[in-house]
């Protein structure tokens, strides 16, 4: 075979869609705001945060200029879908080494484990500021 995906289904692919990219971008973003928001507060915890946020930063940047980087050069790959529709590549089927999934499952899989730190440092965090404001009551 020239192509190293069994193409049964026209729409397999091994990559993933631009937009789960920028889904993990957000998701790194919100992190950074919430850890922001609820626990600054001098000293130097904002150091920390700073240096988290300066990595978060790095970490959207770098693949970014590297997508950047392709699409100048305009690399092209007979298999590669992922730059469609959306739509398309949802629909379809992603191929990896643990095997074939929808590309839907794949997607949350991927996204799961970054959405549950983003809502639970959130949750930490509300928790935290109301904590803080029912000591100042009593």
């Amino acid at each position: 075979m020239n192509s190293p995906l069994d193409l049964d289904n026209p729409r397999t692919t091994d990559r993933l869609h631009p937009m789960v990219y920028a889904a993990l971008a957000g998701l790194a973003v919100w992190l950074v705001v919430a850890a922001w928001v609820f626990f600054s507060g001098g000293g130097y915890i904002d150091l920390d945060l700073g240096v988290v946020s300066v990595l978060v930063v790095m970490l959207i940047a770098i693949p970014s200029a590297l997508l950047s980087i392709g699409r100048t050069f305009k690399l092209s790959d007979p298999n590669r879908i992922s730059s469609g529709k959306f739509r398309d590549w949802i629909s379809g089927d992603f191929d990896m080494r643990q095997g074939r999934r929808t590309s839907m499952s794949a997607a949350i899989e991927i996204l799961l484990p970054m959405m549950a730190a983003v809502l639970g440092i959130t949750a930490i965090g509300i928790v935290f500021d109301l904590t803080a404001m029912g000591t100042h009551l009593h």
